[in-house]
């Protein structure tokens, strides 16, 4: 591999805060005190239903998201599959 990127599942309540080329990171419960830098490199052109965080009862039903690529910088230790929590900065 000679790059690793996350997708991400933004909520329709804040699709207008992300856009290409922003700054982002992710963090991982495998190295609690990282956070790993990219940028947004991709945001789909419509709203989709969750698919990787599956609607549960505390979710509301009508919430749709928008799924978003962001390519991450440098050499980092996490592996394809892995979760992740993705911060968006402004």
């Amino acid at each position: 591999m000679t790059g690793m990127q996350v997708t991400a599942e933004v909520d329709e309540v804040d699709v207008a805060k992300v856009e290409v080329g922003q700054k982002a990171y992710v963090t991982s419960i495998s190295y609690p005190d990282k956070e790993f830098e990219g940028k947004v490199s991709k945001v789909a052109p419509a709203l989709a239903s969750p698919v990787i965080m599956q609607r549960s009862a505390r979710r509301a039903t009508d919430v749709e998201i928008l799924e978003v690529t962001i390519e991450l910088e440098g050499d980092v230790p996490l592996l394809p599959g892995m979760r992740v929590d993705a911060f968006f900065r402004k």
